[in-house]
């Protein structure tokens, strides 16, 4: 058995529109991330999802509350989906992220916490998640460094997180291996792990 997750990142917001990276900060979708959050229920009802788990921080749940508020799936928010704490370089610029983003895998950020607490965040939500939803489907909705954790926790139990790109222009984590496969979860794929393999559905 295995569960199915369908991971979305949260819709677009006023920070996304104007290129800062929010982090821990408050933040509120914009006026076309909210007609893109309403696009995302379906998706997930078309999987036959049995519940959706969001991060706690605003965007992520005004993202949650829009796409599946109204058709009785149950939202569960949960800290262990927050995106990376940038500390006090919440809010910086989306290139001043890029730019620092692989000193930070085991370093935290200035008040802040490394990617690497991100897995381990991510590791022990899975757990959770493996043990009360076997053989179901569900929604995760969180943030970018919740995408890449999520892949590193799938593909490689004991390996550092991995930034990369693969051909397609989806963000993705190599399989172990090497063997130029990758699992991709950006917004609307769907991850499922099925005897040690981790594989990605249409």
């Amino acid at each position: 058995m295995a569960v199915t997750i369908r991971y979305e990142t949260h819709s677009l917001t006023e920070d996304n529109e104007t290129g800062h990276a929010t982090g821990w900060l408050p933040d509120r979708l914009s006026a076309q991330g909210r007609e893109l959050a309403r696009a995302i229920g379906p998706r997930g009802l078309a999987d036959g999802a049995t519940a959706v788990f969001v991060s706690d921080l605003a965007r992520a749940v005004e993202t949650a509350e829009l796409a599946f508020g109204d058709n009785g799936l149950p939202i569960i928010r949960d800290a262990r989906l927050r995106e990376c704490n940038y500390g006090a370089q919440n809010g910086m610029p989306v290139a001043q992220l890029a730019a620092s983003r692989a000193h930070h895998i085991d370093e935290p950020y200035p008040e802040g916490q490394s990617y690497r607490a991100v897995v381990a965040a991510t590791r022990s939500f899975l757990r959770d998640l493996a043990a009360g939803y076997d053989g179901r489907t569900v929604v995760v909705i969180a943030h970018s460094a919740n995408k890449w954790a999520l892949a590193n926790c799938v593909c490689s139990r004991n390996g550092p997180p991995s930034f990369c790109t693969p051909p397609s222009g989806h963000t993705a984590a190599p399989r172990p291996g090497g063997r130029g496969a990758y699992l991709c979860v950006g917004n609307g794929y769907k991850v499922v792990r099925r005897g040690g393999q981790c594989q990605r559905l249409p």
